[in-house]
């Protein structure tokens, strides 16, 4: 018989993984479910190159499934059942890369059972939206859980499109900077460089130095191309061997940074935890999913607390431990929430009032930043043109 790798959630809303060997996937679901567990998925194994996986905010994958879950959607709103709706989607409807998948969850769904069975045994599907869509089914909100869901997706994905759009112009200028620089000193300033070195009279101490920077360009510049090229290459095979969320530490003390971090993570997390339980997903469930899509490793384990903390009977606010990097308006109005019985509102206002606070702060950074480039760009360039006419008219003037 093949086997089949599985991940299902416990009572406690822990992630339990593991691989058992059974007829179909359908009977690994049957048999977690036995076992008192949520299952979450069960696939064949095989090659990892020819799986297709989605994961929220991930890119292409993320913005496919968001756009899926729009359109069914609106196509459950039109009339039409799951299984038509589903079947426009695989056939026509649907995002191309996606199709294949629509078209085994299809499958699946005709032979029996709900929606959330089928994508569950169709595998590929984050743990998320898998519980979102059992709960929505559970409940009958199927198409308000959809919609929620696929508001999750695209709120982060226009996050991330945010970034990525304001980071483009300072990455820009840093390659014009650097090829600027690299142009003057291996093709401008080696035609300057004998006439000032035979010119019998001492150097300023910038035009030797701009003069040494030419010149070790021009001796090494195969190996250090060669040198930068093995560190672009190297880098991401070191960066996987360290451990996870090494960074961290580091990036949220650094002043200014580590805030605009701890906002940006703690907005997902909000977002994500309130429209889980919007979903009708259980608050220990909810906050197990949430803690896998926090972003920081830190608000993960914070995340994790609060769960034990909600188990045990406590509140969510007073769970969180002392070196948690939720900021505190946040842990404020969490705890103002849980009082009132409004956690769910209060969620959505805190995804929203720290994704405006995380724009806001790009903007501001971003306002400095550019004009900051360009002056450096102009002083360095500047600085060897000036040092290169102040040798040059000194020369001269010995000349004369």
């Amino acid at each position: 018989m093949p086997h089949f790798t599985y991940s299902a959630l416990t009572p406690a809303g822990e992630l339990r993984e593991g691989r058992m060997e059974a007829r179909d996937a359908r009977a690994v679901l049957r048999h977690l479910e036995t076992q008192g567990l949520l299952p979450v998925e069960a696939k064949p194994v095989i090659a990892s190159g020819s799986r297709f996986r989605l994961s929220p905010g991930a890119g292409a994958e993320a913005r496919d499934l968001a756009v899926a879950m729009r359109e069914m959607v609106l196509l459950i709103g039109a009339g039409q059942t799951v299984e038509q709706a589903l079947r426009l989607l695989a056939m026509e409807a649907g995002p191309p890369r996606l199709r294949p998948r629509l078209e085994q969850v299809l499958e699946r769904l005709r032979g029996g059972g709900s929606l959330a069975e089928a994508m569950t045994a169709a595998g590929g599907f984050p743990p998320l939206v898998l519980a979102m869509v059992k709960a929505g089914e559970a409940g009958g909100t199927l198409d308000v859980t959809l919609a929620n869901l696929a508001d999750l997706l695209e709120r982060a994905l226009k996050l991330r499109e945010q970034i990525q759009s304001a980071l483009m112009y300072p990455m820009v200028l840093l390659i014009a900077a650097v090829g600027s620089l690299l142009l003057l000193l291996t093709q401008v300033v080696p035609q300057f460089a004998p006439m000032l070195k035979q010119g019998g009279k001492a150097l300023p101490a910038s035009t030797s130095l701009v003069l040494a920077a030419s010149d070790a360009l021009l001796a090494h510049g195969t190996a250090l191309m060669i040198g930068a090229l093995v560190l672009v290459v190297a880098a991401p095979l070191i960066l996987r061997r360290l451990p996870p969320g090494w960074w961290e530490g580091a990036v949220l003390k650094t002043p200014g940074i580590g805030e605009l971090v701890a906002m940006a993570a703690t907005a997902r997390l909000c977002r994500t935890l309130g429209t889980l339980l919007k979903g009708g997903v259980p608050l220990p469930t909810a906050l197990g999913l949430a803690s896998e899509v926090a972003g920081l490793r830190s608000l993960s384990r914070a995340t994790l607390a609060m769960r034990a903390g909600a188990a045990e009977g406590r509140g969510l606010a007073a769970s969180l431990p002392p070196d948690s990097p939720m900021p505190p308006l946040a842990v404020q109005l969490l705890k103002v929430g849980e009082e009132s019985g409004r956690i769910e509102e209060i969620l959505s206002h805190l995804a929203g009032l720290f994704d405006a606070k995380v724009e806001l702060a790009l903007k501001r950074v971003l306002a400095v930043f550019e004009p900051a480039c360009i002056l450096l760009l102009a002083i360095l360039v500047g600085g060897i043109v000036v040092s290169i006419l102040s040798a040059v008219m000194s020369i001269n003037e010995l000349a004369f």
